[in-house]
């Protein structure tokens, strides 16, 4: 392994090590389970927004399926928020993880793939089985294997990998001056 890529992978580990450290400040985590009232409370806010319509006819298009299906993809799809994103995996990993996107989509390399759909499986687990305190960590070590695993598309040359050291410059920074990390943590010890 040569000293670059050595390098580009410590730093990127002490770049994440470094955000989960800063998670151990929080107190209460956001959820982000699904919760199966919305789909009752969701159905009757649309039957009532519905006026002139008979309410038999607003309930066979205002239906607990619909609604249902609605609720659970939103809060799957909260998972994949680009500002909650960038909060857990910085500025740095963004980009990776585009551009690891587009090496998974023209090379088709097995390890990104599998390291891909394991971001879903624990967005899934996210969604609808753990805590939220588990979720967020087993979410964000999925993210970063995804962005370890994809390091290799910024080594290829030293103006690359000059990039590299930049954007992670930048999401150390990011990192600390980010500290209340909103996205995903409600209350923090230290204020």
């Amino acid at each position: 392994m040569s000293k670059f890529k050595f390098s580009a992978i410590l730093l990127l580990i002490a770049l994440f090590v470094f955000r989960i450290w800063q998670t151990t400040g929080c107190k209460q985590f956001k959820n982000f389970r699904f919760d199966p009232h919305a789909i009752v409370i969701g159905v009757e806010k649309s039957v009532l927004v519905d006026e002139g319509v008979n309410r038999n006819t607003s309930r066979l298009f205002h239906n607990k399926i619909s609604v249902g299906t609605y609720e659970i993809l939103s809060s799957f799809i909260t998972t994949f928020n680009p500002s909650l994103l960038l909060q857990i995996i910085g500025p740095v990993g963004i980009i990776i993880a585009i551009f690891s996107l587009q090496t998974l989509f023209y090379q088709k390399r097995f390890l990104l793939s599998v390291s891909l759909s394991m971001i879903f499986v624990s967005a899934v687990l996210t969604v609808f089985i753990l805590t939220p305190k588990i979720s967020l960590y087993l979410l964000s070590v999925s993210w970063y294997v995804y962005i370890l695993l994809s390091t290799p598309f910024f080594l290829r040359n030293k103006l690359l990998f000059f990039i590299l050291i930049f954007l992670s410059i930048q999401t150390f920074w990011y990192f600390t001056f980010n500290w209340q990390m909103n996205g995903f943590c409600n209350e923090i010890f230290f204020k």
